[in-house]
């Protein structure tokens, strides 16, 4: 009698570890694919400030550019 209830306390013990070993899987998945959506956050806006920038960039240069064709034709060729 005593070996069956010795053999049960082993296997408890053994799925006990498995759970706790699938347990601290699945949070390291979680943890890495946390990691993951921060970077892919990270990377877009990033994209999007380059992404602002372009267009203010294109801004100055219309508001430059009409400024000049404001002036009158350029007689000089530079």
């Amino acid at each position: 009698m005593s070996e069956i209830i010795g053999g049960l306390a082993v296997l408890g013990f053994i799925v006990m570890l498995s759970a706790s070993n699938a347990i601290f899987e699945i949070r390291k998945l979680e943890r890495e694919r946390k990691e993951r959506d921060l970077k892919a956050l990270k990377e877009q806006e990033d994209w999007l400030l380059v992404q602002k920038g372009i267009a203010m960039e294109r801004a100055t240069f219309t508001k430059m550019a009409q400024a000049t064709l404001a002036k009158g034709p350029c007689k000089e060729i530079v």
